[in-house]
C-alpha cells in the first residue's frame, strides 16, 4: 500500500503511457490560447529501447525541443513520417493554432510545408 496517492491528472490533460514512452498533452495558459492550441511532453525512459514515433499529417505547425538541444519548427506534414526516439529522450512541444504561424513565427505555414528547421 502507498503512503500517499499520486496527484490527480488534470481534466484538460490527455495522457498516453506505454511501457516504452509517455505522452502528456494540455491546453495552453489562457493568455496564449489565441496562438497555441496545445502544449505537450513526450518521454522515452533511459531504461527502455528506442521508440518508433509514427507521425500522421495533421496540418499543424509545432515548435519542438528535445531537452539539451536547439528548438526546431516542424511545418505541416503532407505525408506520414517516422522518427526514432532514443532512450532517455524528452521532447517538449507547442502546437500552433491554425492560421497563427505567421503571427507567432513571422512565416506563413505554407512556407514550412514538410520542413523541420
Amino acid at each position: 500500500m502507498f503512503e500517499s496517492s499520486p496527484p490527480p491528472v488534470p481534466a484538460d490533460a490527455i495522457m498516453v503511457a506505454m511501457s516504452r514512452q509517455s505522452y502528456v498533452e494540455r491546453g495552453p495558459v489562457p493568455s496564449l490560447a489565441e496562438l497555441v492550441s496545445t502544449v505537450w511532453i513526450q518521454r522515452v525512459p533511459a531504461s527502455s529501447s528506442a521508440y518508433t514515433q509514427r507521425n500522421l499529417p495533421n496540418g499543424t505547425v509545432e515548435i519542438v525541443c528535445e531537452i539539451g538541444a536547439v528548438p526546431r519548427i516542424a511545418g505541416p506534414r503532407t505525408a506520414p513520417a517516422i522518427d526514432f526516439l532514443t532512450p532517455g529522450t524528452t521532447l517538449i512541444g507547442i502546437r500552433v493554432q491554425p492560421g497563427a504561424a505567421g503571427s507567432l513565427l513571422g512565416v506563413p505555414a505554407r512556407e514550412l510545408l514538410d520542413l523541420s528547421v
